[in-house]
């Protein structure tokens, strides 16, 4: 169950972490598209995958660059809200801490899926349009 005060506790990380300048998933207060999905499906893809599979999925790079997102910068944010509890300054290091730490794996994931349900929360507060709306 979520803990509401936990995650309103994250709300300025997370607002931070969507406009930092390597994110930038939300630049002159319009969010970037198709951001706005792919965090909504972060909580769900943990909840119905786990943890590792939805940090696999989200931390890979994209082969051919024909996505509209960059998921991982999705994990940065994460990483960038929690960066004070565990130290991380990237995708890269939160999956690794995750996967080196299958002991703490239901910690993890709670902090986590608390991080995107932040992340989510202040996303909706900026613009959202469709990329063909933008020009």
């Amino acid at each position: 169950m979520m803990n509401h005060s936990r995650i309103d506790a994250l709300l300025k990380k997370a607002d931070e972490a969507l406009t930092k300048e390597k994110i930038e998933i939300v630049r002159n207060g319009i969010v970037t598209d198709g951001y706005d999905s792919a965090i909504a499906a972060f909580g769900p893809t943990v909840v119905l995958s786990g943890l590792m599979p939805a940090l696999a999925f989200y931390c890979a790079e994209t082969k051919n660059g024909k996505t509209k997102t960059k998921k991982w910068k999705i994990v940065d944010a994460i990483s960038i809200i929690l960066h004070s509890k565990y130290g991380w300054s990237d995708h890269k290091n939160l999956f690794n801490h995750c996967l080196n730490n299958p002991s703490q794996i239901e910690r993890l994931t709670t902090d986590i899926v608390d991080a995107s349900v932040a992340l989510k929360m202040m996303v909706r507060t900026y613009k959202i349009v469709d990329d063909h709306e933008q020009h």
